[in-house]
């Protein structure tokens, strides 16, 4: 059974969640996007439950809830269910996909589900892109609610300020992210999609650059206004010719230029104008050029929003980033720790050129690669962002969803010069000592590798 074949279509599936005793049951509960569907269903009252392979604190707080949710391997689904979501995490021979076929139970993907339930609202705002999509979102999460606007929000990641990762609003705004994997963000029609980047990812589905961009093309041309980043090479590409396009980017002559200009090593000045006219100015207090970007992006879709500029403004210039996203998590050895999910050189770079302008050189990297396939697409990548920092550190990849491989983290680990370590033993023995600011990135168990950072701190100082 192939879930690619799984496509219902909006209308029949608003058909059998509305039908008295409804059930929908969603596999793969545990994962960001399908744990805040699960709650949103909740909301509208649908009966629904869930079940997981692995628990979480976050399974557990919604069972204490009185959700209906399931651990481990399950070969039947619960009774009178009516519709199965799936994660695509799950393989095609899950055990529940797999009865769910056979007893004739439809089944559609997170995607095709979250688009039925957007028709519920009056306006979709959709953030795709190979980078950024989570703090975007959170920025026009906070740009709606400093308007007033009661908005709805679905993110991969936090949204900011103590918030989960989804919000429930009014049935007038729905912010979500839209991710590009195995086409999913082809499921949506939004009223306006923000483009931020195109880069080769998701390499075990993208086999190049051209079926990528032929994915986000289709993508544009879905949603009724796209706002894109022209300074994006293959997104300028793909903006040429289309009329409902709305361009953002430095040069100059686009429908919105900003310009940025730093006025310390953490905030950035951003002016963005519009016929030559500043239409809107701020502050922004975050590590990074690109979230500059991000903020000059998230302020144009305020604005073609509606949104008066004065809540824009506020909005971002008190807006302080997301949790695992250049995050500061702690300290050891009297100096910063932080975490980032960042996966993708064009992420690590980012993240280490923004460490580096603030706290200078000595930076130390913890990299924990994810997935095999993206490892050996993207190696040279990752080798050359890697270098950025002074002191280099790799840990084993994180499979995820894959089981078969032809690539090697030490491999990498020698390419880079860094050092290889698979466990906490080896990763204390390998951590130098006296940098400035240390960072564990990647998008992988990251627990075990903060606290083998801090145990080896701990050590440290009780031998001294």
């Amino acid at each position: 059974m192939s879930k690619c074949n799984s496509i219902l279509g909006i209308s029949k599936i608003l058909s059998i969640i509305s039908k008295n005793g409804a059930r929908v049951h969603f596999s793969g509960v545990g994962g960001a996007s399908m744990s805040s569907l699960f709650c949103l269903s909740r909301y509208f009252g649908i009966e629904v439950s869930g079940s997981d392979r692995c628990d979480s604190p976050l399974l557990s707080h919604l069972r204490a809830r009185g959700a209906d949710i399931f651990i481990g391997e399950r070969e039947v689904l619960p009774e009178a269910t009516s519709l199965l979501v799936y994660s695509l995490a799950l393989e095609d021979d899950d055990s529940e996909l797999v009865y769910a076929a056979r007893v004739g139970i439809p089944i559609v993907s997170r995607a095709e589900y979250m688009s039925a339930l957007a028709e519920c609202y009056r306006e979709r705002i959709a953030v795709s892109g190979s980078h950024g999509k989570s703090t975007v979102t959170a920025m026009l999460y906070a740009i709606f609610n400093e308007a007033g606007k009661n908005p709805t929000a679905l993110s991969g990641a936090s949204l900011g300020d103590g918030e989960g990762n989804f919000a429930i609003g009014g049935l007038e705004n729905f912010i979500y992210e839209a991710c590009e994997y195995k086409d999913s963000f082809l499921a949506f029609s939004p009223e306006i999609a923000l483009f931020l980047n195109l880069e080769l990812d998701h390499v075990d589905y993208f086999k190049n650059i051209e079926q990528l961009a032929d994915s986000f093309d289709k993508a544009m041309k879905k949603c009724g206004r796209a706002i894109v980043n022209t300074d994006d090479k293959m997104l300028e590409k793909l903006a040429i010719g289309k009329e409902n396009l709305i361009s953002v980017g430095s040069s100059g002559g686009e429908d919105y230029t900003y310009k940025i200009t730093e006025a310390a090593p953490s905030a950035f000045l951003v002016n963005l104008s519009r016929g030559g006219e500043v239409v809107c100015r701020f502050e922004l207090s975050l590590l990074g050029r690109f979230n500059a970007v991000n903020a000059a992006l998230a302020a144009t879709v305020g604005l073609e929003c509606g949104i008066d500029r004065a809540a824009i403004e506020s909005a971002l210039s008190s807006f302080r980033g997301i949790g695992r996203r250049l995050e500061r998590i702690g300290e050891i050895w009297g100096v910063p720790l932080f975490y980032d999910y960042a996966h993708h050189p064009t992420e690590i770079r980012s993240g280490l050129e923004a460490l580096r302008a603030s706290f200078g050189r000595e930076i130390c990297v913890i990299f924990i690669p994810h997935t095999y396939s993206r490892t050996a697409a993207l190696f040279d990548g990752f080798v050359d962002a890697l270098s950025v920092a002074e002191h280099r550190v790799i840990t084993e990849i994180f499979a995820a969803r894959e089981r078969e491989h032809t690539v090697s983290a030490e491999a990498l680990a020698s390419a880079a010069g860094a050092s290889f370590a698979p466990d906490s033993a080896s990763l204390s023995e390998a951590l130098p000592r006296g940098c400035a600011a240390y960072i564990v990135m990647g998008a992988g168990d990251a627990d075990w590798v903060i606290s083998a950072l801090y145990s080896a701190a701990r050590e440290d100082e009780k031998n001294t």
